[in-house]
């Protein structure tokens, strides 16, 4: 949610020409960011067991949901982070540019997934789907660099 609002104020400061403010208000979201998905990472490590025994699982789907959770879990960091861009290159306005980063991200988790669930099985999917975003991030940075 706060994702939303720093892309919003950083885009009402820009629209001010406060690039000053701008670049502290995105240094905050950022730094807020990283500490909330160190956060989620202690978080979802910490009551995996809690969280999978809820749903009363046999041995078997239970094994096979904790190895995707975990990988999902180690990964969680870039999440906060992905989406605190995702709404800043969206609040912008540069539309064309989110919508190529959706496009990668599916395409690439769809991809990738299929290729590392031959040699990895369960957590190959979740790795399929981490760097599927982490291409998408990368591909929302090129609204910060933009060619020259």
């Amino acid at each position: 949610m706060f994702s939303q609002g720093v892309g919003i104020v950083f885009t009402q400061k820009i629209g001010a020409y406060k690039d000053k403010e701008a670049k502290k208000i995105c240094g905050m979201g950022l730094s807020l960011s990283i500490l909330l998905g160190i956060f989620l990472v202690i978080l979802m490590l910490t009551t995996k067991n809690i969280f999978l025994g809820f749903f009363n699982l046999s041995p078997e789907i239970y094994k096979l949901a904790s190895d995707y959770y975990t990988w999902l879990a180690l990964v969680a960091i870039i999440y906060p982070v992905y989406y605190l861009f995702y709404y800043l290159v969206l609040d912008d306005g540069d539309n064309a540019l989110v919508t190529a980063s959706d496009i990668v991200c599916m395409i690439s988790n769809y991809l990738i997934s299929v290729f590392l669930v031959e040699r990895m099985g369960i957590s190959g999917l979740a790795l399929g789907t981490s760097f599927g975003s982490i291409i998408a991030f990368v591909v929302l940075l090129n609204h910060f660099f933009p060619n020259k």
